[in-house]
């Protein structure tokens, strides 16, 4: 198995549309995603593929750069090593990340609250 990254248009005139990604900054399985804004993807926690410890860190895919973007470090910091969590936006914009799994496979009951504004 290889991993790869894709957008997924489900507005293609003819049909489902996928265009191939380049990959995350950090190589991550199990982690949360949501839409922040069109063309504004955040990726939150998961795990290494090759090691069983969470991350804590994020990042921004930006369709119109083709590029991912490294979430700043102090909010990295404030953020639950977990991975197999869910992630969800708010009406105000917040990004909600909800459960998940410690490095033990224990499940978590911790909810992080995210809140960034893309310009």
């Amino acid at each position: 198995l290889q991993g790869v990254s894709l957008v997924m248009d489900f507005e293609a005139p003819a049909g489902i549309d996928l265009t191939e990604w380049p990959p995350l900054r950090s190589p991550r399985i199990r982690h949360a995603s949501v839409p922040l804004a069109p063309g504004y993807v955040l990726h939150l926690g998961g795990r290494h593929p090759d090691s069983d410890e969470p991350l804590t860190s994020g990042e921004i895919q930006v369709s119109e750069a083709r590029a991912s973007f490294y979430l700043p470090s102090e909010l990295e910091a404030a953020l639950t090593p977990t991975y197999g969590g869910t992630a969800t936006v708010t009406p105000d914009g917040t990004v909600v990340l909800i459960g998940g799994f410690n490095a033990a496979g224990e499940g978590l009951s911790e909810v992080d609250f995210v809140s960034l504004s893309v310009q």
